[in-house]
């Protein structure tokens, strides 16, 4: 027993100072081609962040480094550590519809010197997602859309967007019904329900990650649905439809065009 008792207290030894050389290494990694770069270590700790002077204001150096935005998802801790580093962090709110995603816009032009950017950004964005609500307001029979956030979990039942979602919010703009709009936040739908709703489209936001439309169809129970049959089963860019910023009029004008091609041809 004592043998046993000593060989578990050298394994803890051990693991301690494992933990403790890893907490020691240096991790980096960049973003928008290497404009910027964080290094952190090996506990997760932010050590240094770096950005390159072509991504700024040649007239304010110091802006860009000394702010940084962070996403509601973003974690508490990481926002701590930003800010003993001498950071000023701003917070931005998810925007729960398009009003409050072209105000987050507005106010990232007022921190950043470029107001009237920022507002002429907004209203054109604005312009663009009403074009499209008004192309499609006289529609009754409005296209079902399941969108697949991630079917290679759990094929028989995947992950989708439900109401209160980004996701859900555009397809209702681009004149779509959300198949899953009874549900709210991201769930788990049965291929049972799915049969009832019985969508038109199937949009793969998981395609990045190796969901395919013949992967789709060869699911149990799927070949029966109405977009499996019509050849609907399609790639669609995750990143447009589940970040809250201005690539989601993109994603309201790409979704109407494949919904309703003669409204827009």
């Amino acid at each position: 027993m004592n043998k046993m008792l000593r060989e578990a207290q050298r394994m803890q030894e051990e693991l301690a100072k494992a933990q403790a050389e890893a907490a020691k290494e240096i991790v980096e990694a960049s973003a928008g081609g290497g404009m910027v770069t964080v290094k952190a270590n090996g506990a997760g700790e932010i050590v240094e962040i770096a950005i390159d002077p072509r991504a700024i204001d040649p007239d304010d150096p110091e802006l860009l480094a000394d702010l940084v935005l962070a996403a509601e998802i973003t974690p508490p801790e990481q926002v701590a550590q930003l800010e003993q580093l001498g950071v000023v962090v701003f917070w931005l709110a998810n925007p729960t519809d398009f009003e409050g995603l072209y105000t987050n816009l507005v106010t990232v032009g007022q921190l950043t010197g470029h107001d009237l950017d920022a507002a002429t950004l907004a209203e054109s964005m604005r312009t663009r997602v009403s074009a499209v609500e008004t192309a499609v307001a006289g529609i009754s029979d409005r296209r079902v859309v399941f969108y697949e956030v991630d079917g290679l979990t759990d094929p028989n039942a995947p992950y989708t967007a439900g109401s209160e979602t980004f996701i859900d919010l555009i397809i209702n703009a681009a004149g779509g019904q959300n198949a899953a709009g009874t549900l709210e936040g991201y769930k788990q739908m049965s291929i049972e329900e799915l049969l009832v709703q019985n969508p038109d489209f199937i949009l793969l936001g998981d395609a990045a990650y190796g969901a395919t439309p013949e992967s789709v169809a060869q699911r149990a129970g799927w070949a029966e649905l109405a977009a499996v049959q019509t050849n609907q089963v399609l790639p669609f860019d995750d990143n447009l439809m589940s970040r809250p910023g201005p690539r989601m009029i993109d994603a309201v004008e790409q979704l109407a065009h494949l919904l309703y091609p003669d409204l827009f041809n």
